[in-house]
């Protein structure tokens, strides 16, 4: 597990679940529309990362921090919370 841990940099949907099933979190315990933004947000996030600079398109840094406070923090809270009393 700890050599998963440290081989996953990815935030989309197959990585978090390759890290929480294990741990005892369950499919269901999972939100789609949640999966589904992280879906996108690490497709951003990729695309940014491993682009030269010159073909980068600008990202709003308001609507990215908005995203990231409304929509996908609260739900890392969420699961936070399940594994903490998974017993």
């Amino acid at each position: 597990y700890l050599n998963l841990l440290g081989k996953n940099h990815g935030v989309k949907s197959k990585n978090i679940r390759k890290v929480l099933l294990p741990l005892g979190v369950e499919e269901n315990e999972f939100d789609q529309t949640w999966l589904n933004i992280m879906d996108d947000f690490g497709k951003k996030r990729g695309s940014f990362a491993h682009t030269t600079h010159s073909v980068q398109s600008q990202i709003d840094l308001q609507t990215e921090k908005n995203r990231v406070d409304v929509q996908i923090i609260p739900e890392i809270k969420r699961l936070d919370e399940i594994i903490k009393n998974i017993k």
